[in-house]
């Protein structure tokens, strides 16, 4: 085994064999991709060649080895022995897409530790492109061991159980071509007092093919899902904080993921020339956006002709609020409570935050 730093670059020498045996080296394939990965699965890395073209490596000029650079300082997978998924591919009219995937999974003879790498930080690494083990074929066996009959009489007997091999090409075909969601959308904020049906959309992706979902439900029901299973609505509307988490299937792989609406009171900022202010004035200023947190980012207020700065939120989210003009803390601050009710007719306590001196000209504010 070799030793490497989990957070350490390397290269990555490979070989290519045909057999297990590895008696004879290959060209590298036109058409191969390697997955790298540990058994903990925090990351996969991945190197492609595609004719010419190349993915995190090159071909030796002698084009007998993959000089594969694997850059874990910028993308970590995690502690342990590092395996990988070697997947040649050629063309084959046979398969629906027209091509021919044939991924054998094996070992690198490196780990991944929080020590000190060894050697130089070259690695050589052989890889296998097929399964083919050559020896006595099933019938041949048969007949060592007592069977009298014929090759076809054999077959005929023969009454294959598939499903143990479909299942394990399904789950390697799972981690070589993980499937994932190709889009996603749903949740959102809105305003308090108003009120809106959830609805989900998604579809599901395996090499940057879409996937039709086999099931779908959203909270352990698939009441509200559509035919297709790729959109959910919801028979009531909500108006207050609500989740949905959706889980959709395709094949032996389950995903999950979680949607939320977001029900938050607006807040607001402006110029005035009023020493105090209404309500009605409140709602009058023409820059607001819902109030997720107390920050307002760096914001200019006209003031030319003398003008109150005004800096409103709800109450909950005022206290400690810092104001910074120029980048310099201004503390000299006036903070009245005030109800305000939104344009839905919901009331609510308010803080008013107002310089306490009238200012001139256009300055640069920002409140934290």
């Amino acid at each position: 085994m070799i030793y490497q730093n989990y957070r350490g670059d390397f290269l990555i020498v490979e070989k290519f064999y045909r057999d297990r045996q590895k008696q004879e080296q290959v060209p590298v394939p036109e058409h191969v991709r390697v997955n790298y990965f540990t058994g903990r699965r925090e990351g996969v890395f991945v190197a492609e060649r595609n004719g010419d073209w190349c993915r995190s490596c090159e071909v030796s000029d002698d084009g007998m080895s993959l000089l594969v650079y694997v850059p874990l300082s910028r993308i970590p997978i995690g502690r342990g022995e590092l395996m990988k998924v070697v997947t040649e591919i050629s063309e084959d009219v046979n398969f629906p897409s027209g091509e021919k995937y044939v991924p054998v999974p094996q070992k690198t003879g490196i780990i991944l530790y929080d020590g000190i790498s060894d050697g130089s930080g070259e690695v050589l690494s052989e890889s296998v492109l097929s399964l083919v083990l050559h020896g006595y074929s099933a019938y041949e066996l048969a007949v060592q061991h007592g069977y009298e009959g014929t090759e076809e009489e054999w077959l005929e007997s023969c009454s294959p159980d598939l499903t143990g091999i479909e299942k394990s090409i399904a789950k390697l075909m799972d981690e070589v071509f993980p499937l994932s969601f190709g889009s996603f959308a749903g949740g959102g904020s809105y305003e308090m007092g108003t009120s809106v049906v959830p609805s989900i959309s998604w579809t599901l992706s395996r090499k940057g093919e879409e996937v039709s979902p086999d099931s779908a439900t959203v909270d352990g029901s698939d009441d509200g899902v559509a035919d297709d299973k790729k959109s959910w609505t919801a028979r009531e509307p909500v108006s207050s904080d609500v989740s949905h988490t959706v889980k959709v299937s395709a094949g032996a792989t389950e995903l999950s993921r979680t949607a939320s609406w977001r029900f938050l009171f607006r807040k607001w900022w402006g110029v005035s020339g009023k020493a105090e202010l209404s309500s009605d004035d409140v709602l009058d200023f023409p820059s607001s956006q819902l109030a997720s947190g107390r920050a307002l980012s760096s914001s200019s207020f006209d003031c030319t002709g003398g003008r109150y700065v005004y800096y409103v939120l709800p109450e909950e989210l005022a206290d400690g609020l810092e104001c910074w003009i120029g980048g310099l803390r201004n503390s000299d601050l006036v903070m009245t409570p005030l109800e305000v009710t939104n344009q839905y007719g919901v009331a609510h306590g308010y803080m008013v935050i107002r310089l306490n001196e009238m200012q001139t000209g256009v300055l640069t504010i920002e409140f934290r």
